[in-house]
């Protein structure tokens, strides 16, 4: 299943806008020009850290590990807490990620597996300043209008920089629901998986195509 998806986010990445495309090369600069020695922490940051943060946390982390990135530590966090969203988990599910869920509160803590021999991506929404968040010397990534706007400056963060997807909450009880989660993950798996590789062919560690191959 996951491969299937990887290989529909191989395709899609061509229909990426030159605009979008642009943005992301332009993280990727960043990226590289604050990685030290191949180490990188990214937070990623949204209003609730139940959606857009959680689809990008887990999808970097994935493409970052894919383009041997292992130095490239993903975290989220939110201006508020809100156990992540059921329709979250579903796509990430269905996109082929395994979802192992590990207690029964209600702001539970999960385990998403992309890849066999490697550890998991855990995750679990929590305020930007929860641990295990970095404090300090990491870049900060906006992935909320609302959050940028309620935090315009994150403590300890080196840069910050935008990268804004639209609000998935918005269907929520709607039939609509599943396919706007869908759309959202897919989004955010294709442009990760771009970005990823971008910043893996400036540091050398691919010729930076997006390759979703072994």
């Amino acid at each position: 299943m996951l491969e299937k998806f990887k290989s529909h986010c191989q395709q899609q990445a061509a229909q990426i806008p030159q605009e979008r495309l642009s943005l992301l090369a332009s993280l990727a600069e960043n990226m590289v020009e604050m990685q030290e020695n191949g180490n990188l922490h990214l937070l990623w940051i949204d209003t609730h850290n139940s959606r857009r943060s959680i689809f990008c946390q887990v999808w970097a982390k994935c493409w970052a590990m894919h383009h041997g990135l292992k130095g490239f530590k993903m975290y989220s966090g939110g201006t508020k807490v809100e156990a992540i969203h059921t329709n979250t988990l579903d796509a990430l599910n269905n996109a082929g990620l395994f979802v192992n869920r590990l207690d029964a509160r209600e702001n539970a803590h999960y385990q998403l597996y992309y890849q066999e021999g490697e550890a998991p991506v855990a995750v679990f929404s929590k305020l930007l300043e929860d641990a295990p968040n970095p404090k300090d010397h990491f870049l900060g990534i906006y992935t909320s209008a609302t959050a940028k706007e309620r935090v315009p400056a994150i403590s300890g963060a080196r840069l910050t920089f935008s990268l804004l997807y639209p609000d998935p909450k918005s269907a929520d009880g709607s039939l609509e629901e599943e396919g706007v989660y869908a759309e959202l993950n897919e989004q955010v798996a294709v442009e990760m998986g771009v970005l990823f590789g971008m910043v893996a062919g400036k540091v050398g560690l691919t010729d930076g195509t997006t390759n979703f191959t072994n």
